[in-house]
């Protein structure tokens, strides 16, 4: 068995985590992760610690380790950090916009647009990161980015799990294009704003996919 994977398990099952190979809210067996991973338990362990860190796993007396479920309150709570954060790096980015970066953000929403219109989620969902990664990356505040950067991670994952709902791209690509229009004017007062709307718009969108899975959840037989 591997006993040096430490810091390579934790990303390990991290990643597992956010890409649904872990269901959000199903527990996290020992052995079950040991075999898959060639290790003993004792590396599994401290994975899962860090993984408590970061908000991916929770822990009960008896019943060992699970992957976080999802609710209402824990999108309202993450989204109370994103907003003002993707509010302040958008306004930054307006501040210091480049042509070139301007130039990498329309090319870049152009393909976001066509994937949208051929209802290619996975395609969607890496050019929506794209898109607000390069705005980030402008904006020149590695430590806000990645704070946004990580909590949109676990966003994403998310919204994986409940599906992409291509009725909101309407309003996602409106949004992106008045971020482009207000960057080619300089107006970092707007962009900040549109960012700030943006933002909460994707909260409310989540939060009503989960009550809506919540309540039908509720209304299966028993």
């Amino acid at each position: 068995m591997d006993e040096d994977r430490g810091p390579d398990l934790y990303e390990d099952l991290r990643q597992a985590i956010l890409r649904g190979e872990y269901p959000f809210g199903s527990r996290l067996k020992l052995d079950e992760i040991a075999k898959r991973y060639g290790v003993s338990h004792m590396p599994v362990r401290k994975a899962l610690l860090q993984l408590v860190g970061d908000k991916l796993v929770t822990t009960e007396r008896n019943r060992g380790a699970s992957v976080r479920p999802i609710d209402a309150s824990t999108v309202f709570n993450i989204y109370d950090v994103v907003i003002p954060l993707e509010a302040l790096l958008t306004r930054r980015a307006a501040e210091r916009m480049s042509t070139a970066t301007q130039q990498r953000l329309a090319d870049v929403q152009r393909s976001f647009e066509r994937a949208a219109k051929a209802r290619d989620g996975e395609s969607v969902a890496d050019l929506n990161r794209e898109f607000h990664e390069i705005i980030g990356h402008e904006a020149r505040n590695p430590d806000a980015s990645h704070i946004v950067n990580r909590y949109q991670e676990l966003l994403r994952a998310f919204r994986r799990f409940y599906g992409t709902d291509f009725g909101r791209m309407p309003g996602v690509i409106a949004d992106h294009r008045a971020l482009l229009a207000s960057f080619d004017a300089g107006d970092a007062d707007g962009a900040s704003a549109i960012a700030a709307g943006h933002a909460a718009k994707a909260r409310n969108d989540l939060i009503a996919a989960v009550r809506r899975a919540s309540t039908a959840q509720q209304e299966i037989p028993a």
